[in-house]
């Protein structure tokens, strides 16, 4: 079970957050995305472009944040390098 990081609640309708990986009930993040702009939990600029639809299984799920978070290390990783 996975839970959203805005009500603490298991989402209905799940999306990721591509860049955080913070799973989030969908009408949730989209009303704070238009409200705020930003990821509530991270403060970083949102758009509803950086979400990622969930329709798969917890295992799916787990997969996708690891993915997201391997992404975000390579991607500090590569700015440190510049």
């Amino acid at each position: 079970m996975f839970f959203c990081a805005i009500s603490g609640e298991p989402p209905q309708d799940p999306v990721i957050s591509s860049k955080s990986g913070h799973v989030y009930e969908r009408r949730l993040i989209l009303k704070n995305i238009t409200e705020n702009g930003a990821d509530p939990i991270t403060g970083e600029k949102m758009e509803e472009g950086d979400l990622i639809s969930v329709k798969a299984s917890k295992w799916s799920v787990q997969l996708v944040k690891a993915l997201v978070l391997e992404l975000s290390l390579f991607s500090t990783s590569i700015k440190h390098e510049l």
